[in-house]
């Protein structure tokens, strides 16, 4: 008589694969929201620097030339005058709100991607930042 013997296999049962699929999932539902958040505020604050930097060029050109801020442009040159024409990744543009005049100037950042908390971010002549639906700028 022929007896067989069988020997136990190592794996996974099914159950077991099941509570680690189980605690994958509610590892990404809490990972990947705040993930998303964290990277909207890099973007912004991103955004917000480059808002600040763009005063100090306007600044700057109102100090150096005759016509205060008028002549101010905005592009991406590396001169120290010119206002970027997008913060750094290209996720705001950059624009004018009206035109500069001889002293005031109103700089506006507009999100150009879908952003969950923020609209748009401003600044002015006398460093006044204001935004849409946004408490931290």
């Amino acid at each position: 008589m022929v007896q067989k013997v069988f020997k136990s296999c190592a794996g996974f049962s099914l159950i077991e694969l099941v509570v680690v699929m189980a605690i994958l999932g509610i590892l990404a539902a809490i990972a990947i929201p705040a993930y998303t958040s964290h990277k909207a505020t890099a973007i912004r604050s991103a955004a917000q620097a480059t808002l600040v930097e763009a005063a100090q060029n306007m600044e700057r050109h109102f100090n150096r030339e005759s016509d205060g801020y008028e002549n101010a442009t905005i592009g991406n040159l590396n001169d120290g005058d010119t206002v970027p024409a997008t913060s750094p990744g290209g996720k705001y543009n950059l624009n004018w709100v009206g035109d500069p005049t001889m002293d005031t100037f109103v700089l506006r950042a507009t999100p150009n991607f879908s952003e969950p908390k923020c609209g748009w971010l401003q600044i002015d002549q006398t460093g006044a930042k204001t935004s849409e639906n946004c408490d931290s700028w």
